[in-house]
């Protein structure tokens, strides 16, 4: 059965693999994920999940940021 802890467990490991391959557009897309993931999170009051996808999301932005900052 899917979870919702199978889902960010997917989610961590297709960041670390796009900052691996230095993907940027997939960051961003990985980063929108998680965004559109917080809000049935946050609708339905769970602050646990709502704030682990926040932290994901975040993450794959500063690692997106990293990376269009080493291309300058």
């Amino acid at each position: 059965m899917l979870t919702i802890e199978l889902i960010q467990q997917h989610v961590r490991e297709a960041i670390a693999q796009a900052i691996e391959a230095k993907n940027p557009a997939e960051l961003a897309h990985l980063q929108q994920m998680a965004g559109l993931l917080m809000k049935p999170a946050h609708l339905h009051n769970d602050q646990e999940t709502e704030y682990a996808f926040r932290v994901l999301a975040a993450k794959a932005a500063n690692a997106r940021e990293a990376l269009l900052q080493k291309e300058d």
